[in-house]
């Protein structure tokens, strides 16, 4: 089998995937399939891959055959499964050239912008969330999206954060996860860039292109830390949601989120956060930048429940941060004893930070003359980025 057809049958299977999670939450997990509209939705996204199968896969003498569509989604289940596996099977044993690409880049972008709105409804309706695709070859297509009128939306839980175990996660926490909604995404699969990656030949491997936008994910990353280290914010940010395009992932939503903190844009920051938290829960920068969001909004005993999650992520290289910001918001707080303890334990994970060693010398010999009056500063090396945080004077 040729690279053309092993790229379409994995993009048809992922695309696939999705549909069958949103009618799984809809059928198995709520009672979401009694509504009218998600009704509606599930039907006109079989009727449409009905049409663009006769119209582009099916010879002439073959038109006349149709699905038998009803308002529910017992029977739009099956006719999905149907068409889906038609289009697979010709996938399979079709040609590797330019209109195969085509016609199937149309039926999985189809089945996007369908997946779209039935993920809204299963959102609204069902007050579930689903995973979202693997990001192979599709991109996110920028869509407005209608805010509510009042307040967010309810779900019950935010893509796979409820994976945390031990004790992590307490009711609060997770409330104030409750109330932040994160909208689905459209995606649709680049037909230039799946034309292009099989131009010059055939043979193309899965592998070599993930490669090649593995290291186009790699310099626009880079470009960013750069704009970012020299503070030029809005250059950092478009030099990151480029490498977003590249490759989804928790590392670069946290950098994001970090620059529209810099931007001022405290509640994105903070929404991108909790995104970034879904789609890795054991990866620790998230977790302190909300709980730092939060601190800075004054929201003292809120952003230690979020340092606190932070020192518990196994994916941490720089754990000294949330253990400082734990030590300053003690110190906001009065909770003097408490933040030397914080700052002892950061500088055992950071001895050659000077600044921090500094804070403590200071602060042992404030405690021992009852003096609770401070001025102390401690900074944060700004290079390192990918486990940063928002850098604050204490």
């Amino acid at each position: 089998m040729n690279s053309i057809q092993e790229i379409l049958l994995s993009e048809m299977t992922q695309a696939k995937s999705y549909i069958d999670r949103l009618f799984h939450a809809l059928v198995e997990l709520s009672d979401g399939h009694n509504h009218p509209k998600v009704r509606e939705a599930c039907s006109d996204l079989t009727e449409d891959l009905e049409t663009l199968v006769r119209t582009n896969l099916l010879q002439e003498k073959f038109t006349s055959a149709h699905l038998i569509h009803r308002n529910n989604l017992k029977s739009a289940r099956q006719n999905f499964k149907v068409t889906t596996s038609f289009v697979e099977s010709f996938i399979t044993f079709g040609s590797d050239k330019k209109d195969l690409a085509i016609t199937i880049s149309m039926i999985i972008n189809t089945i996007y912008k369908h997946a779209y709105r039935i993920h809204l409804l299963t959102q609204k309706v069902a007050e579930l969330d689903v995973q979202p695709p693997r990001m192979g070859m599709i991109k996110e297509v920028t869509k407005e999206i209608e805010s509510p009128k009042k307040g967010p939306a309810p779900v019950r839980k935010v893509g796979p954060f409820t994976v945390l175990e031990g004790g992590l996660v307490d009711e609060e926490i997770e409330e104030s996860l409750e109330e932040q909604v994160v909208p689905p995404k459209l995606y649709q699969l680049d037909i230039e860039e799946l034309l292009y990656s099989t131009a010059e030949q055939n043979t193309t491997s899965l592998l070599g292109l993930e490669g090649k936008r593995e290291e186009k994910y790699e310099l626009h990353l880079a470009e960013g830390h750069k704009h970012a280290y020299k503070k030029n914010h809005e250059e950092a940010l478009e030099s990151f949601e480029k490498a977003l395009t590249y490759k989804e992932n928790a590392e670069i939503i946290t950098l994001i989120a970090w620059v529209h903190s810099l931007l001022g844009e405290n509640e994105k920051s903070k929404n991108l956060c909790i995104k970034a938290i879904s789609l890795d829960p054991d990866y620790g920068p998230p977790y302190n930048d909300l709980g730092t969001l939060l601190l800075n909004e004054g929201q003292v005993e809120e952003s230690i429940k979020w340092f606190e999650l932070a020192k518990k992520a196994p994916k941490y290289q720089n754990k000294e941060y949330p253990y400082i910001n734990a030590g300053r918001a003690h110190m906001m707080a009065q909770n003097y004893e408490k933040a030397m303890t914080e700052f002892e334990i950061a500088l055992t994970l950071c001895p050659e930070n000077e600044d921090l060693r500094n804070t403590v010398e200071k602060l042992e010999r404030t405690l021992n003359r009852d003096m609770p009056e401070y001025d102390f500063k401690v900074k944060f090396n700004e290079e390192n980025l990918d486990n940063h945080s928002p850098q604050e004077d204490l």
